[in-house]
């Protein structure tokens, strides 16, 4: 999701040429979900979420290569 929220907001100016104050405004509400969805895999990492977060590291890597 950090990624499409990144690309996402240089579309909303690189493309669409909207004003960068509605890109900043886009990526600051959606890091907030992002940070809440975070936020409760860290509540659970030790009740084997830690699978997931050990998963999204490595599709991650594999998509960076």
């Amino acid at each position: 999701m950090l990624v499409t929220t990144c690309f996402m907001s240089l579309i909303i100016v690189l493309r669409w040429h909207q004003n960068i104050i509605l890109a900043i405004a886009f990526v600051v509400f959606f890091r907030m979900i992002e940070a809440l969805y975070f936020s409760a895999f860290l509540l659970k990492f030790l009740e084997r979420a830690w699978v997931l977060i050990a998963l999204s590291l490595i599709f991650m890597l594999v998509m960076y290569m």
